[in-house]
Formats: C-alpha cells, sequence, structure tokens
C-alpha cells in the first residue's frame, strides 16, 4: 500500500463590494447629495483546482464542491470607528447552495472594518447595531455552542473573514473585496484496489491525533505571509495555527482520534472516484490539529483495518497503520483540502533485522507501524536487515537490488537502501542477494541513532520504508 499527501487551499468565498455613485444633473436625485454611497455586495467563491501524482487523471480530480461547503447563508457586519453601524443578514434561496449572492446597501462615506461570516448560527454572535467592537475582536474565541455544529460534515460548513481600513468614498465603481476562509479542513482519502484477485472491504479509517477544543472565529491572516489576507499564490499556510489557551475542563481530550467507520469494498482494479455514479471517496471534516507535541512521533498517523476476499471466497484481515513520516505534513489548517490517494495492492514491503548479541546480551528488538520499523540495538556489533516483499497469499519474495545511481526508468523489480542518515560512522551495508540481507555493523558507544530508507519496486509500483536503528 502507499500514501501520497497533497495539500492545497480549499476555495476561499469572496466577498466583493462596489461603492458607486452616478454623476447625474442637479435635478436628479443621488447618492452624492444624501452623502450616502450605493454598496453593492457580492459573494462569490474561487474555482477548485489540483495536482495530485499517483492516480490516472481521471481518478485523481477533486471532488466538486457540495452544497455544504458552499455559501447558504451569510451575514455582514459593518463597523465605522469601534462602533456597529449595519448588520447585513441573509438566507440564499438556492438549497444547494451557491458560489455567489448579491445585495446592495447604503453607506455615508467614511472608513469601515467589515466583518463577513457564511454558514454561521448567527444568534450565538451577538453583534448589534449600536454596539462598540471590542478591541481584541481578531482573538474571539469560537465555541461549540457559537458555531452549527462545526464538526458534522453533513452540516453548512461555517466560514468567516473581515477586511480593515476600506474608504467608502461619493466616486463611481469602488471596489473592494473579503474573503470569508472555511473554519474546518476537509481530508479526503481516494482508494484504488490493484490486487490482481482480492476483493478489498475498508472497515475502518483512523485518522489522528485531531484537535477538539476550541478555536479562533476568524482566521490569521499572518499565516498566509503577512499580507493581511489570503495568499492566493501559497498553496498552504507558511506557519502552524494557533489554537486558544485551553481550560482546565478541556485539556485531557484536545487530540483525539477521529474515525470513519462505513464499510467500503473495491473489487480488483476498482478505484473510488468524484463520479457520483461510481464509488465514493471517504471524508473528514476536521479542525486546525498539529502532529508536533500531540503524539509520541510528532507526526500524523493514518490507521485502516481492511478485509480481504480471494476468488475462493477465503477472508483475511488486517490492520494497518501508517505514520506519513515521508509526508511534509505538519499540519492541517483551516480551509485546506487535503488528499490522500492510496493504492491497495497485493504486496506489503517488510524488513527483519537481526544481530549477535554476546553472551548475556539481548537480541535486537524490532517494531513497525506500518511505514517505519524500529530496531533497538543493547550492544554493538554485526547485523543483518532481510528485506523481502509479502504477497497477499502469505508468500514471500526477495527482489534484486538496485544501486542508488540507476534511473529509475530502467524496468524491472528492485529493492534499493536509498538513503542512510545519522551516524554516519557506521559504513553503509553491503547486499548480499541470495539471502536478500543488508550486512553490516552497529557503531560502538556514540549514542547517535541511524535512519535507513529502503525502496521497493513490484509491478511499477514503488513503496518506501524507513528503518530507525536505535542503541
Amino acid at each position: 500500500m502507499t500514501i501520497r499527501k497533497y495539500i492545497y487551499p480549499l476555495a476561499a468565498a469572496m466577498l466583493i463590494g462596489m461603492a458607486a455613485t452616478s454623476c447625474v444633473s442637479d435635478d436628479t436625485e443621488s447618492p452624492v447629495s444624501t452623502g450616502e454611497a450605493t454598496v453593492g455586495i457580492t459573494i462569490t467563491a474561487a474555482p477548485l483546482g489540483s495536482s495530485t501524482r499517483g492516480f490516472e487523471d481521471s481518478e485523481k480530480g477533486e471532488e466538486p464542491a457540495q452544497s455544504n461547503e458552499l455559501i447558504n447563508n451569510w451575514m455582514v457586519v459593518v463597523v465605522q470607528g469601534n462602533k456597529i453601524v449595519d448588520i447585513i443578514d441573509k438566507t440564499v434561496g438556492n438549497t444547494q447552495g451557491v458560489w455567489n449572492d448579491q445585495i446592495q446597501r447604503q453607506l455615508a462615506p467614511g472608513t469601515y472594518t467589515f466583518i463577513a461570516f457564511a454558514n454561521v448560527d448567527t444568534s450565538n454572535l451577538n453583534y448589534r447595531i449600536g454596539d462598540p467592537l471590542a478591541n481584541d475582536w481578531k482573538d474571539r474565541i469560537a465555541k461549540q455552542d457559537d458555531l452549527k455544529a462545526i464538526s458534522d460534515g453533513r452540516s453548512n460548513i461555517p466560514m468567516s473573514g473581515y477586511l480593515e481600513n476600506v474608504t467608502v468614498k461619493t466616486t463611481i465603481n469602488e471596489e473592494f473585496s473579503i474573503e470569508v476562509v472555511r473554519m474546518l479542513c476537509k481530508v479526503q482519502f481516494a482508494f484504488k484496489n490493484e490486487s490482481k484477485e482480492n476483493t478489498v472491504t475498508i472497515n475502518q479509517i483512523e485518522l489522528k491525533p485531531v484537535y477538539n477544543g476550541d478555536i479562533y472565529l476568524f482566521p490569521d491572516y499572518s499565516a498566509y505571509g503577512g499580507l493581511g489576507r489570503p495568499n492566493p499564490n501559497l498553496q498552504a499556510p507558511e506557519k502552524e495555527p494557533r489554537f486558544p489557551e485551553p481550560t482546565e475542563e478541556n485539556k485531557a481530550k484536545l487530540y483525539i482520534t477521529q474515525s470513519i467507520s462505513s464499510e467500503l469494498t473495491l473489487k480488483p482494479g476498482q478505484v473510488t472516484s468524484v463520479d457520483k455514479n461510481e464509488l465514493p471517496r471517504s471524508t473528514f471534516y476536521i479542525k486546525e490539529s498539529v502532529a508536533k507535541g500531540n503524539h509520541s512521533t510528532n507526526r500524523f498517523h493514518i490507521a485502516l483495518t481492511l478485509t480481504r476476499k480471494n476468488n475462493k471466497q477465503e477472508e483475511t484481515k488486517e490492520n494497518v497503520s501508517y505514520a506519513l513520516a515521508a509526508e511534509d505534513l505538519k499540519f492541517f489548517y483551516r480551509n485546506d483540502y487535503v488528499l490522500f490517494p492510496i493504492v491497495i495492492s497485493d504486496y506489503t514491503p517488510e524488513i527483519e533485522v537481526y544481530d549477535y548479541p554476546p553472551i548475556g546480551g539481548y537480541p535486537v528488538k524490532v517494531t513497525s507501524n506500518g511505514n517505519e520499523f524500529y530496531a533497538t540495538f543493547s550492544s554493538s556489533g554485526a547485523f543483518d536487515i532481510v528485506t523481502h516483499i509479502r504477497n497477499s497469499d502469505g508468500t514471500m519474495r526477495i527482489l534484486p537490488e538496485r544501486k542508488k545511481e540507476v534511473d529509475d526508468s530502467e524496468k524491472g523489480d528492485f529493492v534499493q537502501l536509498a538513503s542512510i542518515t545519522g551516524d554516519l560512522t557506521m559504513k553503509e551495508p553491503v547486499y548480499y542477494p541470495n539471502e536478500g540481507a543488508w550486512r553490516g555493523d552497529f557503531p560502538q558507544g556514540t549514542g547517535k541513532n541511524i535512519v535507513i530508507t529502503f525502496r521497493f519496486r513490484i509491478d511499477g509500483l514503488i513503496y518506501t520504508r524507513t528503518l530507525y536503528l536505535l542503541s
């Protein structure tokens, strides 16, 4: 099984306004004579796009925006100075949600701040005309009761955004825009069954660690390059999300394991698709989350429970856990779209480690979580690393070695020691093809760890596995 991660922002909805007055004769009433400008407000959403390797073009495309990801209702709070002077509240007529909506308003010339929401239960926000706006309004916390089912993917995804220091003049065609950013991240799993004879049922998907506490009501625009608003040229925020200080009550449950337990069965060659007539993808909506400091490995983990059934109707069950170690996925940010294309094949790369401890010494201890293997040595000395491929029927296969200098365009199956880092006093292990083993010597007394990355290729699929040699 291979896992690849691709991340880019989900479309941000745009709130676009136009302040306009017309040049008319003196006997015609105009906004100039009343001291007001006509402000046209439009909400719209940017088109979606994807760049994902691993699947065919027809299989990797982004799912079209669902109705709960579109604009279903919205509110704009208009602030002049520190006082709320107007509130525009509207429910969209289209029950499926819309990409854009319009309204007009009369505003006196001046400098304004516009605070915008979409798909939010505004009754709990307590904005009222005439009230002052708190100085720390950007740091307002969104508690569960403030928002409508924020963690429930079946509900409309709440959005927020703001624009400061907008000058409304009595001039023609003055425009402004606000981005309302989705407060959740959308995570999808696209599965492809490349097993030649096994029907695969995915019984459950788990993702951890997922944040479960309060969030900030408004996006942190400084995370997008410090421009004061999201930067459309960036594929992801430059810094991790910020979180409110936890309360004593929620400290113990800030991070959880989130799961999808609805079963999904794929026949050989079958793939989940964005086409409604095909098998659907599996979807999470999660809050902003950070792996570092919230999991023992400082990485996100995906765990799959699979059932394989061959053409003889014989079943085998697997529990597969993957640390996203090879991926640069440090955090999930609000409004992200993250797609994990997962290929299920008949093959599983395996790594075994053997050492030769002195009398009374302990043999090497090896543990694995799927993509990573950990070998803990009690002493220095010779060791063997055995690499092989296990087929779904239980048979083992030793692959020939490929040198690092050989280009990947060369056909054929192989195993390759792709890199070795850490304690470089250890010489690179030597491969013995008849045994499928890499033989080396673990150094003594440095206390440093060694990280070896292996690459396996079989039937055109490439797997990367990491081995940590620990003392």
